[in-house]
């Protein structure tokens, strides 16, 4: 009798899992055909999309090793390698899918234009300009000509390695986090790693990744020097500085003031006055490379360029329209 009463208690949760099974196969059946669909909508360069997708998943599987390696005590290694395979199959070979297939035009194009780059450094990146200091679109095509080059002409691999780069630059955040704390909180790290803005984001084929590198790299070296004044530390921050203003143009002003405050925290009146005459010199040239990029010459260029910005936005699922 309690054994009878017992198997009808079960009777409902051996349902329930074999139902979640069958939409789980019937999903995994479907999934392929996704795939395929979803390439070929966002007119991915490819011959085989199916193909490319699972040398993607061989490439994020194998990857595992150098997150493995990461210089990270028992608990955080726990954590990143949980963080990479979270990101690597939900995000980067999952949610991307479908984002893909409407919103491609950005990642498909760089795709497309590296892998047919026939220069290690062309000088000009098929419309985008010379790669060169501060044109990340141009810059961003050469490293697709490379992958293509050293790694796989893949879309999806591709897509997987700029992901890497992007949880390498979770990883910085996280170490500059514990530096400046003075501990190390795993916590910390999964709420980096599981943000949503920073997940998705640092896991698309674009300058995303690329940049967010060099400001986790800027931000670790700021930290490390506000803390131990090491030459290791300027080292760092200012290469990574420069990475991301090749990139990005603007962030080398805005990278610039903190560093300039924090220079002068603790130093002599000479030093101060030797150090600012530095910084708006260093200032001044940022700001302008930023205005040249822009074409401003006037206050009048400023706003007609920030029109012509906000209108760029009035379309799609979250347009903006701005008067």
């Amino acid at each position: 009798m309690t054994t009878a009463y017992r198997s009808r208690n079960h009777l409902p949760i051996a349902a329930g899992l074999s139902l979640v099974a069958l939409l789980i196969g019937l999903l995994v059946i479907q999934f392929p055909d996704y795939i395929v669909a979803a390439g070929t909508d966002a007119r991915i360069d490819s011959s085989n999309l199916l193909r490319d997708y699972l040398q993607a998943l061989g490439w994020g599987l194998m990857l595992f090793v150098p997150v493995f390696l990461l210089p990270a005590n028992t608990q955080e290694r726990k954590a990143l390698l949980l963080l990479w395979l979270i990101k690597l199959l939900t995000i980067t070979l999952g949610v991307m899918l479908p984002y893909e297939k409407i919103y491609c035009a950005d990642a498909c194009a760089y795709h497309s234009l590296g892998t047919h780059l026939h220069q290690w450094w062309p000088r000009d990146s098929h419309g985008f300009g010379p790669p060169g200091f501060g044109n990340g679109s141009a810059n961003m095509v050469v490293f697709v000509g490379w992958h293509a080059r050293l790694i796989s002409e893949s879309f999806h691999v591709m897509k997987v390695t700029w992901s890497l780069v992007g949880f390498l630059s979770i990883y910085l955040f996280y170490r500059a986090a514990a530096l400046y704390l003075g501990r190390r909180d795993v916590r910390a790290l999964y709420l980096l790693g599981l943000f949503p803005g920073i997940l998705f984001w640092s896991s698309i084929l674009g300058k995303d990744p690329l940049t967010l590198l060099g400001i986790a790299g800027y931000t670790l070296g700021v930290v490390g020097w506000y803390r131990q004044h090491r030459l290791r530390w300027i080292i760092l921050l200012l290469a990574s500085l420069l990475f991301a203003a090749s990139m990005r143009i603007w962030l080398g002003a805005i990278f610039l003031l903190p560093l300039i405050l924090l220079a002068l925290r603790d130093a002599s009146m000479l030093r101060r006055v030797a150090i600012g005459a530095l910084a708006i010199v260093a200032f001044g040239y940022a700001f302008g490379l930023s205005l040249d990029k822009f074409k401003i010459e006037s206050q009048q260029d400023a706003v007609l360029r920030s029109g012509t910005i906000a209108k760029s936005w009035a379309h799609g699922g979250s347009v903006q329209k701005i008067e």
